[in-house]
């Protein structure tokens, strides 16, 4: 059987992942020198209450080597004939594959594959539950990869952010440094280009950003009932709302996943981000 084992940034809804037998990965958020694992030290909601009273810009570190050992070896234990497919945040954003990567040398037989996803958060994730739903499915692990090496380059991830502070501070802003000198009042929509953070476009009220987003999914899912649609936000609920039921009024996807960001992600990009990511498979 084939095991998929992921991180947080995917931004997978928890109900997704449980369903789906998907191991995630808990990264690490730092308060100064309080280190507190994220889902398990404290909760979603939990961390963007603190961080919009903390004076301090949190910093975030990945799962260990030996966080990912123990998790191998667990799902080993549960099944003497498993193959794993571990699925993650881009290389280029955070150590989390290298991790991945290190701890899987420990195993003979290439018994874990990991896999770069050059992406994050919901791209990330319909990258991981299009894995999951192929192994459910008996797909092969050489089928599964060259299904995600597509998906890849054609999964579009886009996001809105209140201030580009967060992801300067992280070192995480990658091509869309210019955008740290941008007004606050400029709103800007990030995107993930060949694995880094990139600039897209800047709005001047928050309205506009919000109704080119939707207009953008729409424009490449209408029509197409077997697209892959994620989003995810941090403390703008009402907006996410609106851009959910905005995609289901007008399309028919495969699936719709929507979620808090995690505290691994939203550390970077702030509170008041709002991202949606979709695949549409040709054909």
């Amino acid at each position: 059987m084939i095991w998929i084992v992921t991180d947080t940034q995917a931004n997978l809804p928890r109900e997704t992942a449980d369903a789906m037998g998907i191991a995630v990965m808990h990264s690490y958020v730092w308060f100064g020198r309080e280190k507190l694992k994220e889902g398990v030290d404290i909760s979603d909601a939990g961390f963007y209450e603190r961080l919009a009273t903390s004076e301090e810009i949190p910093t975030t570190t990945p799962p260990t080597v030996e966080d990912f050992l123990a998790a191998y070896r667990q799902i080993i234990t549960d099944d003497a004939d498993a193959q794993i497919l571990s699925v993650h945040v881009s290389s280029k954003l955070s150590e989390c594959l290298q991790n991945a990567t290190q701890a899987a040398q420990e195993f003979e037989d290439k018994r874990v594959t990991v896999f770069d996803t050059l992406t994050a958060s919901v791209a990330e994730g319909l990258l991981v539950y299009q894995a999951a739903k192929m192994a459910q499915t008996g797909s092969r692990l050489k089928a599964i990869i060259k299904e995600l090496t597509v998906m890849r380059e054609q999964a579009r991830i886009f996001f809105l952010v209140d201030s580009v502070k967060y992801l300067a501070s992280g070192g995480r802003i990658g091509g869309a440094a210019y955008l740290a000198q941008t007004e606050m009042s400029v709103k800007p929509m990030l995107t993930v280009h060949e694995g880094e953070i990139t600039g897209y476009a800047r709005f001047t009220e928050r309205s506009g950003a919000l109704k080119n987003l939707k207009a953008l999914v729409k424009h490449v899912a209408r029509g197409r009932d077997n697209a892959l649609i994620s989003t995810a936000h941090a403390m703008c609920q009402e907006e996410a709302n609106s851009l959910n039921e905005s995609i289901m009024e007008e399309l028919t996807p495969e699936v719709l996943l929507t979620s808090l960001l995690s505290p691994a992600t939203g550390t970077h990009t702030g509170p008041g981000t709002l991202a949606v990511g979709w695949y549409v498979p040709e054909g």
